[in-house]
């Protein structure tokens, strides 16, 4: 089958990704014009779809640099006072009692823009006209989470956070938009209030992809089972939403094209009711291509109807290519509908087990689909992935077909109710599932190692080399299993070299520290400032590195936000033990955290001296000390780290690491000044390394 959109919307894509580099007209332009006459060299036969590849390539690149230019107008407008003016286009409302707003409107009343604005404010609402005066800022990337490239991906470049003043706020005029969002927010609550906090939040996610309801260890146990897509909606939903209308028309004996109008309406209206997401939005385009198909007496073709779908997508918005959920959506869609269906059409389908076989391996390869994005863009990797979703996907959606009809029963009723009741058993069992499954270690990879990251790129080269010399899928399927393989040992070798060594990390943002130690598998967790956003960089770190048992959690500070935090963060990785330096009635995991004034413990070899405002690390002859970096440092330890406001002069030290970015100390070779998320792995024979993350 000839596949003539292929040479056009991947070679577009590739060109945005190129351009993405901040590679040079120059340069860029030169490496695409290369590659076009080289293959034109090699593939003489294929001369007329290498000129239309060459030079979609070229419009990609083009675009994208415009783009790029377009934002300089509002990045001007960072760090100065500025006005804004704009619409609510898009509202997340989070646990913790703050809001995400996405408003588009004009900077100054000239220049036109999208902003964010984060604040605690959770009363603005879709549709509003709001006024905003403050110091917009730039989308920072930290350790925690890309900022500039999900901002970028949602056209955003600046931000107004809680210091901004609201001046005014007028309610804007009803639109279709407004409607549906409306709607939704209605029916959402009343699926909550009939079923329990956690499972409503699940089903609402599923019909919706709303996940700002549920908690971090609901979202956690899903992702690490392997079906955390259910909660990004997708072509899974679509799919199931086009085969309810489809058996619908069909029974009404609907023509093709009425058909066809009232699928796009309907699919239209999901987009819009699941927040206009990019994986929503490629999964509709695939969903009416296929259905166009049918009006027109063509056979869709999943590999073209992708490539259109990111052609599109990537023509509405250049940046698109920064987004973690366009890579996801199109690789799961390039898995599913293009990669297992050929490597799974020769098996044998006659008995049960050869049936059940053949769903069995046309997960492995949709999984094997994913895993390349999913090891970029996540810390964790779901090794159960093919069966867990074999066995719960179908709950899934069943639970979905419930909620659906209660929806649009709208919520309320005792019809709706029985049905929510239902639904409501089904997301606890998936809950119960996911669950216990993110217990098992084995269950997930981490994916901090760049040795990982570098064997599975060699391993996807040599499944691509091998299935375009070969074209034998039996050596396709060898050659992705010895990746797999090889991924999994140097995973497996990575974490047994970390094992040799001690690694003492300072994570926080500013001047706040959180230090995690850890040697194996095993970790102890010191939080000397009790910021709230502590207990988030200390589990991004654990789960990065796959440390499993958090042995003792030391905190300087018991504050109510930060209490919360732990509990919300550490539901994985519950510490053995709980010690506080100042007293409190509050419980953390069920207990009152024991009060001390001093502890002393061993770890792997080292010894730990925890005291006020300090941390003491002996090991192999190292010293290791952090410390407030107002207080007076007598000794001189081999590695000294200053937290908060840095006072005094520090002394000299073999490695020193200064929090305060206004300190007077100079960074050298061996001091960083307001670099955080630094790791210090120390050897067994007093050998130091330093690691930015």
């Amino acid at each position: 089958m000839k596949r003539p959109a292929v040479f056009l919307g991947l070679p577009f894509v590739f060109g945005l990704v190129l351009a993405s580099f901040s590679l040079s007209v120059f340069t860029a332009c030169g490496a695409v014009l290369l590659t076009g006459c080289g293959l034109l060299l090699v593939r003489k036969g294929w001369r007329r779809y290498i000129v239309v590849g060459t030079l979609s390539c070229l419009t990609a690149c083009c675009l994208y640099w415009q783009a790029d230019a377009r934002s300089a107008a509002q990045l001007a407008c960072a760090g100065q006072e500025t006005a804004f003016t704009g619409t609510v286009s898009a509202v997340t409302v989070y646990e913790s009692g703050y809001a995400r707003y996405f408003l588009d409107g004009k900077l100054n009343g000239a220049v036109p823009a999208r902003v964010e604005y984060f604040t605690d404010r959770t009363d603005l609402s879709y549709g509003e006209i709001i006024t905003l005066s403050g110091v917009p800022e730039t989308e920072k990337t930290d350790y925690l989470f890309d900022g500039e490239s999900y901002a970028k991906a949602n056209g955003i470049f600046l931000r107004f956070d809680t210091g901004a003043v609201l001046l005014n706020r007028t309610a804007g005029k009803p639109t279709l938009r407004s409607m549906v969002f409306h709607w939704r927010r209605t029916v959402t609550d009343r699926l909550k209030a009939h079923m329990g906090e956690q499972t409503g939040a699940m089903l609402t996610g599923m019909l919706f992809g709303d996940k700002s309801g549920m908690s971090r260890s609901s979202r956690t146990a899903l992702s690490r089972a392997g079906i955390g897509h259910i909660l990004a909606v997708s072509g899974l939903h679509l799919d199931f939403i086009a085969l309810c209308i489809a058996g619908i028309l069909k029974r009404l004996k609907a023509g093709r094209k009425l058909s066809f109008l009232l699928m796009a309406g309907v699919c239209g209206l999901f987009v819009i009711c699941a927040g206009e997401t990019v994986s929503v939005e490629r999964a509709c385009i695939m969903v009416l291509l296929r259905q166009a198909a049918v009006v027109f007496y063509r056979r869709a073709d999943s590999l073209n109807s992708l490539s259109i779908a990111m052609l599109l997508l990537g023509i509405g918005n250049p940046f698109v290519v920064h987004s973690a959920a366009f890579w996801l959506s199109c690789c799961g869609a390039c898995g599913m509908g293009v990669i297992a269906p050929y490597m799974t059409a020769g098996m044998p389908v006659k008995h049960f087990w050869q049936k059940l076989l053949k769903q069995i391996a046309g997960f492995c390869w949709v999984w094997a689909a994913l895993f390349p994005a999913s090891a970029v863009f996540f810390r964790e990797i779901s090794l159960i992935s093919p069966l867990s979703n074999l066995l719960l996907v179908p709950v899934c959606m069943l639970a979905m077909l419930l909620g659906m009809i209660a929806v649009l029963l709208g919520g309320q009723g005792v019809p709706a109710e029985l049905l929510l009741s239902g639904a409501d058993g089904l997301c606890k069992f998936v809950a119960y599932v996911s669950e216990t499954a993110a217990g098992f270690a084995w269950a997930y990879v981490p994916t901090g190692s760049k040795v990982l990251l570098f064997v599975l790129g060699a391993g996807l080269v040599l499944v691509a080399v091998c299935h375009y010399l070969e074209r034998n899928k039996k050596h396709t399927a060898a050659a992705a299993v010895v990746a797999f393989v090889t991924v999994c040992a140097a995973a497996g070798w990575e974490s047994r070299f970390q094992q040799e060594d001690l690694r003492i990390t300072v994570l926080g943002e500013g001047r706040n520290c959180v230090v995690v130690l850890s040697g194996g598998a095993d970790a102890v967790v010191f939080d000397l400032c009790g910021a709230s956003g502590a207990p988030a960089y200390a589990d991004a770190y654990l789960s990065e590195n796959g440390l499993e048992r958090v042995e003792n959690l030391f905190l300087w500070e018991t504050k109510e936000a930060n209490l919360r935090n732990y509990s919300r963060y550490f539901a994985f990785h519950q510490p053995e033990q709980v010690c506080t330096f100042a007293e409190t009635e509050e419980t953390l995991f069920g207990a009152v955290p024991e009060y001390i004034e001093r502890r002393e413990l061993l770890f792997h070899g080292a010894k730990i001296t925890a005291e006020a405002s300090r941390v003491t690390v002996e090991y192999a002859g190292m010293t290791y000390v952090c410390t407030d970096g107002s207080a007076e440092i007598v000794e001189k330890p081999e590695i000294l780290v200053l937290y908060g406001r840095n006072k005094t002069a520090p002394p000299e030290c073999g490695i020193l690491t200064v929090l305060d970015s206004e300190s007077r100390c100079r960074p050298d070779a061996h001091t960083f000044v307001g670099e955080n998320n630094l790791e210090v792995r120390i050897a067994d024979d007093g050998k130091c390394r330093v690691r930015r993350l």
